[in-house]
């Protein structure tokens, strides 16, 4: 975590919340400016759920981060929805998981990415 925190320090993002429950901790920062989020949520439990999740400020940045993950290999393995009901499409190269989080249907925002350890 606390290379996180420095991480986080050195693009100027602000801490903006923690949550805490039985199950896992979440550390939410603001980029400068307000235009996305990112979090690190840690389970207690289950640590293949650990994962890295930033929202993005729209559908331009998410396609480029998109192009950026087939280019790096990543191929495309499965679609679902997330328990809030937004649909989500898994990319894997190796054993490293990235899932793409689209906004629920008639809705324009949040494009999410998901990055598992």
């Amino acid at each position: 975590m606390a290379d996180f925190k420095k991480e986080m320090k050195k693009l100027n993002y602000t801490f903006y919340d923690k949550v805490e429950s039985s199950e896992y901790s979440l550390y939410q920062y603001d980029s400068p400016g307000y235009q996305s989020k990112i979090g690190k949520f840690e389970f207690t439990t289950t640590k293949s759920e650990d994962c890295i999740e930033y929202e993005l400020p729209g559908k331009k940045e998410y396609e480029q981060y998109l192009k950026l993950v087939l280019k790096e290999g990543y191929k495309e393995a499965e679609k679902g929805k997330i328990i809030t009901k937004e649909p989500y499409v898994d990319y894997y190269k190796n054993k490293d998981h990235i899932r793409m989080v689209l906004p629920k249907q008639g809705e324009t925002a949040p494009y999410i990415i998901m990055v598992f350890r």
